[in-house]
């Protein structure tokens, strides 16, 4: 009966494995395989060496340190061994490198002395197997599968006949009317345990054994094969009244910041484009829309709520629920998917930029909601992406979080344009917040001189952190980026208060000073939302999310079209200023 189930179990895998559109080609090309954990003392020099399990077994090595250090590789074709080198002063988590040779079977992990060295660094190696090393993986693990599975048939036959003869020698004891020995309990074997949910760069169980003395290396177990195109769902919101996953597809400049349960990623800039894939739990029940409940205090200490919080009453990102692709097509593959099957509003999707002072679980909790309360049937809209870039998530680092704006730029422009020019979605939105719009705005500027039409359905500028004059100015060059662009602004947003004084007094694009009004630019819809109530703890700078009637807007504005504030809600009154006009909300 075991045989039956996993065997079906097997079909069934390779079923959706074909209905995915990959080959094997495809589905060996994200096969990441840990092959060794060591910690090195950066206060003493010294070397290690990581057998890889034989020479071109590998076609990229990946390194992943616990904390920011120097990472270098250095391989000479025809040698044996790659070198990878560490300096404690830098200021990187992650390196890969993609052209191993095939004569490589050895990695030397060396590193010099640091004075400065506040305690050991840990370095997991990872490897991605080469195609036909892949092939051979797949076809010993299957057959070490028809081996177990056999074990256990014949573990179940002779269970079963110990049974049968136990049951005998009882009712031979009866007959004979004489006292009989009771018969031996037999515990029956073990249930097969299922392999654990993996995704992304997957730890493929124990690391090669090094070559005892005077003696050969034993054999190394082979590790699976992992396919992450299609991250398979956590088992968290079985109860869908409880919650609801919202998935979420990322790109970031962020540089990694690996933990004991997931991947996330700091305030650092990492100079490089990485895209991935996230699931965000929403709690259904008592939580008002454009909230986002964390576990606080109280939660932690006096109820006993894991720090991660409790999906049924607060955001969650379950274990292992942040996933890096190796390549920009296995993105794509699995956004494509997500895209065909996302209900009423499947060609539908918005990238969202957040502010300053956000962190990256803070920018997809956000990108979660939002998903999640723009649609009216408790579905996620659309297909949610979200564009990260290194805000420090601190409240003293204004000016560094600026920098880091202005730095994300050509990374934002190569998101944006994966998002919007290969995903095939119909209609792509765009959502910028803060800060946010300092990246946004240099991005599609980029974009602007080269596009002749319009590639974005709307765009919503909310509360933007950019001087207002600058704004103004910029503005119209890359309105024929999308078809629609929506401005609010607010005279109560107290975040860009401070932002205006720490500018000098500059006025804030996102503001509605009075005087002067707020920034106006033709063919863009500026709405004046001073009257709309937000909630205390925002200072007025997260009415577009947190706001029941903005996110009303947005979603009519998204699915209805470019139709003017007042045709979308009449409580939007149209307003003359000089020659241009703008839209305020009136209670």
């Amino acid at each position: 009966m075991i045989r039956v189930v996993l065997l079906a179990f097997v079909a069934v895998v390779a079923a959706c494995s074909a209905l995915s559109g990959g080959s094997a080609r495809a589905e060996t090309a994200a096969t990441w395989i840990k092959i060794a954990s060591v910690e090195i003392d950066p206060r003493v020099t010294g070397k290690k060496n990581i057998d890889l399990g034989g020479a071109g077994r590998f076609k990229s090595l990946r390194c992943v340190a616990d904390r920011g250090v120097g990472l270098s590789w250095a391989i000479v074709p025809g040698a044996s061994k790659a070198t990878l080198t560490v300096v404690v002063a830098g200021n990187q988590a992650e390196l890969v490198r993609n052209d191993i040779v095939s004569s490589v079977d050895t990695v030397e992990v060396a590193w010099k002395a640091d004075s400065l060295a506040n305690g050991p660094v840990k370095l997991t190696i990872w490897g991605q197997l080469r195609d036909d090393a892949a092939k051979e993986a797949t076809a010993a693990k299957r057959k070490m599968a028809d081996e177990q599975l056999s074990k256990r048939d014949e573990a179940e036959k002779s269970t079963q006949g110990a049974r049968e003869r136990s049951v005998g020698a009882a009712k031979r004891a009866i007959e004979s009317a004489e006292p009989a020995s009771p018969p031996v309990a037999t515990a029956p074997p073990p249930p097969a345990q299922p392999a654990p949910a993996t995704r992304g760069i997957t730890d493929a169980g124990p690391s090669p054994l090094p070559a005892p003395p005077g003696g050969s290396r034993p054999p190394v177990p082979v590790p699976p094969v992992v396919d992450i195109a299609a991250p398979p769902k956590p088992n968290v919101c079985v109860d869908q009244s409880v919650c609801t996953i919202v998935d979420v597809f990322y790109g970031t400049d962020r540089a990694a910041v690996p933990g004991p349960d997931r991947l996330s990623f700091g305030g650092d800039r990492a100079n490089k484009l990485t895209l991935g894939h996230a699931f965000v739990t929403v709690p259904k029940s008592q939580r008002a829309k454009g909230a986002i409940p964390l576990p606080g205090i109280w939660d932690k200490y006096v109820l006993g709520v894991p720090a991660e919080g409790d999906p049924a009453r607060h955001f969650t990102i379950p274990k292992n629920g942040v996933v890096v692709y190796s390549t920009e097509a296995e993105f794509l593959t699995a956004a494509k998917k997500h895209i065909a099957t996302a209900g009423d509003f499947k060609n539908h999707a918005f990238i969202f930029v957040h502010g300053f002072y956000v962190s990256f679980d803070n920018a997809l909790y956000r990108t979660a909601q939002i998903a999640y309360d723009l649609s009216p049937d408790g579905r996620p809209f659309g297909t949610a992406f979200l564009y990260s870039w290194p805000s420090a998530g601190n409240a003293s680092a204004y000016i560094y979080d600026q920098d880091s704006a202005q730095f994300s730029v050509p990374h934002l422009q190569a998101f944006l344009r994966t998002v919007i020019d290969k995903t095939g979605v119909e209609n792509v939105h765009i959502i910028a917040h803060s800060m946010g719009n300092v990246a946004l705005i240099g991005a599609l500027q980029e974009m602007a001189r080269n596009e002749t039409k319009a590639k974005v359905n709307q765009i919503i500028l909310a509360a933007p952190d950019v001087d207002k004059q600058q704004f103004e100015l910029v503005a119209k060059s890359v309105e024929r980026v999308a078809k629609g662009m929506t401005l609010y602004a607010s005279q109560g947003d107290n975040a860009l208060a401070l932002a205006r004084k720490v500018r000098g007094g500059t006025p804030r694009a996102g503001e509605s000073l009075m005087p002067p009004g707020p920034a106006v630019v033709a063919g863009i819809d500026t709405i004046d939302v001073s009257a709309i109530p937000t909630s205390v703890f925002s200072w007025g700078h997260d009415s577009y999310a947190d706001s029941s009637e903005l996110l009303a807007d947005i979603a009519a504005l998204f699915t209805k079209g470019d139709h003017p504030p007042n045709k979308r809600s009449a409580k939007f009154q149209l307003l003359q200023q000089g020659t241009l006009q703008y839209w305020k909300y009136a209670k």
